[in-house]
């Protein structure tokens, strides 16, 4: 279904209080209350969100980063890809493309397990794929990228019926506040200016719409060009610029913020260095750009210190198969590389040069200096199974805040051992338990009884499929007060 194409980045709770997006009005069912959120100084967690098909409720997996524990999972709604947190860090996002709704959630828990989840509705038929991400503190409000055709028949005040669409999400209410407001035909990503007067909306035919957030209004006649099917976008370290990723023309595209015309938005295109790009990374604190290269296999390294000028420092840095995520230590010392071609992480030293073992006459450079394997193929009868199972890809990685450890997303053949990898990146092996055996955290289970699904597999009774992890969310620089950030 078109819900499950995955952008650069792509089942309501019987205790949700439901909105609908048609007619602006609350139909609630119940009342749950977000329970007060952990004190942020003392602890440290990423989440990761688990996908579940095209028809089942998706889940959220909250990890405490000191100890590599499970602190409770969040049933979502159906078809989640990604997760964004808003701008108090304690409560995160995700847009349902497969059930039309946006979940909210805290991560403080509730009875050790289930916490409150607040599903808004939105117009039949909007499949929300992205939510722009929260880039400042002084942000209070957010939008939802749809990618799906809203009808007149759904919504017969705000249809789209030929386009894709974004609404405004209130970060204090957790509510969409606007109408639907029509946008590209295929929108997959968009990046708020950081006065909150525009929104940028990718568009993979090549365009870029700009929303004015005031008037709610899109110019669909006079789109700002970029290059072949962009993919993802960010803010430069200042905010006066966003890079947009095409991945079909491996380039970057700098637009001015402040453009006056869409003709002249775009004041330069950068080569990516190697084949269809799907995600970039800034940086701040050595104040560089990486980009990762999935048809290539390889990252490239970019200078933004002058933001409207990314200057390549090195590309072609070689990694493994299909690399489609990136995580920089809070330090800039070391790039966590997802391979989501194979079962490793590669991990490319950004401090030091280093010869070619393969090409010793080659001046030294910033290559990858380790690859860890991860995954698990334990089972009931062998927990502690190396973790070499060459079925298991890598989906997403991310870096704790501290930079003491960076989480893999995996997933095996077969879905059994579908978990979550820990890496030290102090020795830059699997976390271990006090005997010495991998820490892993398993995905939920696809089906349990426990919760009221109908099972063919009982997971008291047996070993079932589990969900499979698609994407991590960390806490490291969602936003900062002055300027824009990593996200």
């Amino acid at each position: 279904m078109k819900f499950m194409r995955k952008a650069a980045f792509a089942a309501v709770l019987s205790c949700a209080v439901i909105w609908s997006g048609c007619g602006d009005t609350y139909r609630p069912i119940a009342y749950p209350q977000i329970p007060p959120n952990p004190d942020p100084s003392s602890t440290d967690y990423v989440v990761v969100a688990n996908n579940n098909g095209s028809t089942s409720p998706s889940s959220a997996t909250i990890i405490d980063v000191s100890g590599g524990t499970d602190l409770g999972d969040r049933r979502l709604g159906v078809g989640v890809q990604q997760l964004f947190f808003d701008a108090g860090l304690s409560n995160f996002m995700a847009p349902n493309p497969g059930s039309d709704s946006v979940s909210v959630s805290s991560i403080s828990a509730v009875n050790g397990q289930q916490g409150s989840v607040l599903t808004r509705l939105l117009s039949p038929g909007s499949q929300p794929a992205s939510i722009a991400p929260i880039n400042f503190s002084s942000f209070s409000s957010t939008y939802i990228v749809n990618a799906g055709y809203i009808s007149s028949s759904s919504d017969p005040t705000y249809p789209c019926p030929s386009s894709g669409s974004v609404r405004q999400f209130d970060l204090s209410s957790h509510v969409a506040i606007s109408h639907n407001i029509c946008v590209g035909p295929t929108p997959v990503y968009a990046v708020l200016s950081p006065d909150q007067s525009q929104l940028f909306v990718l568009d993979s035919n090549g365009s870029v719409y700009v929303v004015n957030t005031k008037s709610e209004t899109a110019d669909l006649n006079n789109p700002i060009t970029v290059g072949s099917n962009p993919v993802y976008a960010r803010l430069s370290l200042d905010g006066k610029y966003l890079y947009v990723l095409n991945s079909g023309s491996a380039s970057i595209s700098i637009i001015d913020v402040a453009f006056t015309s869409a003709a002249t938005a775009v004041v330069g295109t950068v080569p990516t260095g190697g084949s269809s790009p799907s995600y970039m990374t800034i940086d701040r604190k050595l104040q560089r750009l990486y980009v990762a290269n999935t048809g290539s296999n390889t990252v490239s390294m970019f200078d933004v210190t002058n933001t409207m000028t990314p200057v390549p420092i090195q590309t072609g840095i070689s990694v493994d198969s299909s690399p489609n995520s990136l995580a920089v230590l809070m330090d800039g010392s070391k790039v966590y590389v997802g391979n989501s071609g194979t079962y490793t992480v590669s991990v490319i030293d950004a401090i030091s040069k280093h010869s070619d073992p393969n090409n010793p006459s080659a001046p030294p450079g910033y290559r990858a200096i380790k690859t860890v394997a991860v995954g698990t193929t334990a089972t009931p009868s062998n927990p502690s199974a190396a973790p070499t199972d060459t079925s298991t890809r890598v989906n997403w990685v991310a870096a704790s805040r501290d930079g003491s450890r960076v989480f893999a997303a995996t997933t095996v053949s077969g879905d059994l051992n579908n978990a979550t990898s820990i890496i030290d990146t102090k020795t830059d092996t699997l976390l271990q338990d006090s005997k010495g055996n991998p820490i892993y955290v398993s995905a939920p289970v696809q089906c349990d009884p426990s919760l009221g699904d109908s099972c063919s597999c009982d997971p008291k009774t047996s070993q079932c499929p589990r969900m499979r992890p698609v994407f991590v969310l960390n806490r490291a620089s969602a936003y900062d007060s002055t300027v824009a950030t990593s996200n």
